[in-house]
């Protein structure tokens, strides 16, 4: 169904809010967004939102994770984040890229902060692979975040539904995101 809706699209240029460059999404991004789409840093559309939200939660606008402000007190940590994130990530904040099976290490189901409470933690597309019981790594992830801490967590999923659900889903309002009051 997708497919048929993305048809007749055709080409948009963007700027890369990883890297600053101008680069075009072809109509075969619209059906797979994993594709790599920056033909400078190589990122796709999950790296680029990523880098949005981030931005978003923690200053409240939308500008490109080369212009984030260093601000060495915030604290973070990624699960095997790509390159082009971690290492703007890196030049702005106190942050860490780790793996569970490279350096540096760390299993996100028990290991300490290796840095201290964190104001972020990334894990996009590793939830997935975390051995069951699943839910040991979300109670160490709640662990290691401070209270007003930012969860960024992605998945691989396909949507077989009416074509746009997933739009109108994004577009009511509704958040799941809690506040310090926690309310919703």
């Amino acid at each position: 169904m997708f497919a048929e809706e993305t048809q007749g699209r055709s080409s948009s240029t963007f700027l890369c809010n990883l890297c600053g460059h101008e680069s075009s999404l072809a109509p075969g991004h619209f059906i797979n967004t994993e594709l790599s789409s920056c033909a400078h840093c190589g990122s796709n559309i999950r790296m680029r939102w990523l880098a949005h939200r981030l931005n978003q939660e923690l200053f409240g606008r939308s500008v490109p994770l080369y212009e984030f402000p260093e601000q060495r007190s915030v604290k973070g940590l990624g699960l095997s984040d790509p390159e082009s994130i971690a290492e703007a990530l890196q030049n702005q904040f106190t942050y860490r890229n780790t793996f569970y099976d490279g350096t540096p290490r760390f299993d996100i189901r028990c290991d300490p902060s290796p840095i201290g409470d964190l104001d972020f933690l990334i894990a996009s597309e590793v939830f997935e692979h975390v051995d069951p019981p699943v839910g040991d790594a979300f109670r160490n992830a709640a662990r290691l975040l401070k209270p007003s801490g930012i969860f960024l967590l992605t998945v691989p999923w396909v949507y077989d539904g009416p074509p746009g659900t997933v739009c109108q889903l994004c577009t009511t309002g509704n958040s799941s995101r809690k506040t310090g009051s926690g309310s919703s």
